[in-house]
């Protein structure tokens, strides 16, 4: 494999991130949420705490990629910083409930919502599966083709949040903003 199939440019690696930061939850747990909190503008503020607390996660790998400016993320950021232990650990927690995990959880979201239009008789579990086995392949042959249609793929779920936000935000009060006259 050449070094320019390794590499990604800015756009794919964005595309990367927001589809880690956008993944599944807002598809699957809103409705959940919804149930548990009661008001839609709870729901909002949770996920503005949530973006809040993304985005001081990433100013700090920002600071630590600036003082430990060396490959390996944050294997080497808990290595130098607390102890080889801990970044073995986190590693494993990374790749199985912060990669394996979600995928999964997205493939068999993704399944679920086919369900309709599947035939009858075909689960879910195998379409999601199927679907895990695709992308595999996908990404198999050039990185540089898979990170075009991850891409595109992205760019799909952010039209389509936005298209649902709009949607959604004009509906939590049809009649407008009332207030109560003491």
């Amino acid at each position: 494999m050449s070094d320019s199939q390794r590499r990604l440019g800015p756009g794919a690696a964005t595309a990367l991130v927001v589809a880690n930061m956008g993944g599944t939850g807002v598809f699957t747990t809103s409705g959940i949420l919804m149930g548990i909190l009661g008001s839609p503008w709870l729901v909002l503020l949770t996920w503005l705490l949530g973006g809040i607390t993304a985005l001081l996660g990433a100013l700090c790998y920002g600071a630590l990629a600036q003082r430990i400016p060396e490959s390996g993320g944050e294997y080497v950021f808990l290595s130098r910083t607390l102890h080889p232990v801990a970044a073995y650990v986190a590693g494993w927690l990374s790749l199985i409930v912060g990669f394996a995990v979600p995928l999964g959880a997205l493939a068999f979201a993704f399944a679920e919502y086919l369900r309709p239009w599947l035939p009858a008789g075909v689960s879910p579990r195998v379409v999601a599966t199927l679907l895990l086995l695709g992308a595999s392949l996908l990404h198999l042959g050039s990185v540089t083709f898979g990170a075009r249609i991850q891409a595109v793929i992205v760019v799909a779920e952010v039209v389509l949040i936005t298209l649902f936000a709009s949607f959604g935000l004009g509906r939590l009060y049809p009649d407008g903003f009332h207030t109560t006259s003491p």
